[in-house]
């Protein structure tokens, strides 16, 4: 029988060996590793081409990154980041120690279908669209989040439009609502060219979706949600409820 890894390309099986080697400490944290000439001489492969590839497919992990003219180094692995109810994307920064280089655009959108049959208006209504690229500075991007505002919220809070706001879901609580309730829904795929482009991601790498409604104490949605996650870079954890006290 053939082996599994027979028609693996050339440069995921090299990746896959380097990183078994970082994993079982053969290359700590802060290790430099092997130049692409020693690589290609241990691999016996002809092209640098195939050990950059593998190169670059540990560094879109997470697990090394390249320094001009120094070489590549294993990077140190911090626990999983996590998003919960008392862990927004600033507390995710903070925690890090390290800037936030999240980009913010806002934009008007007609409503497609699958929006407006979450929120309960006429699909094509306009809405503000808050679409948010999270990384942290000096590292790849985390995630993309995408949330749909009817009219009326926006009304509501004006700084939903604002793109250098932030910390739109508590702050709700400063305009009369007193609960949010959140319903989600997760799944993981293959990304789209786009969301590849937008994260970064290597050829192998998949995306954790999350996909969900935020409502207010009467039960009105409030807004809907897209995020699009690095598998291998972020965890989720689902708040389901929250109060100001919460």
């Amino acid at each position: 029988m053939a082996s599994p890894m027979a028609g693996r390309p050339e440069y995921l099986r090299i990746a896959d060996a380097l990183r078994e080697q970082i994993r079982d400490g053969t290359y700590p944290p802060g290790a430099k590793l092997p130049s692409e000439r020693d690589l290609r001489s241990e691999y016996h492969v002809g092209s640098a081409g195939t050990v950059r590839a593998a190169l670059a497919q540990l560094r879109d992990e997470g697990l090394v990154m390249p320094y001009q003219g120094r070489g590549v180094f294993v990077r140190e692995q911090t626990v999983r980041r996590k998003i919960g109810s008392d862990q927004s994307w600033r507390d995710i920064v903070r925690r890090s120690g390290k800037g936030d280089a999240a980009k913010v655009t806002v934009r008007i959108e007609p409503c497609p279908p699958d929006i407006a049959e979450q929120l309960g208006i006429p699909t094509g209504e306009l809405l503000t669209v808050r679409d948010r690229l999270l990384r942290i500075e000096g590292e790849p991007p985390d995630m993309i989040s995408l949330s749909w505002h009817p009219r009326w919220t926006v009304d509501l809070l004006p700084s939903l439009a604002d793109e250098t706001q932030g910390g739109m879901v508590r702050a709700f609580f400063g305009v009369g609502i007193q609960r949010l309730r959140m319903r989600d829904v997760f799944n993981s795929r293959r990304p789209t060219d786009e969301e590849r482009r937008r994260l970064e991601l290597g050829p192998a790498d998949v995306v954790t979706v999350q996909r969900g409604v935020t409502y207010d104490q009467d039960d009105r949605p409030l807004y809907a949600i897209l995020h699009v996650a690095a598998g291998h870079r972020i965890e989720f954890g689902a708040y389901q409820d929250m109060t100001p006290t919460s």
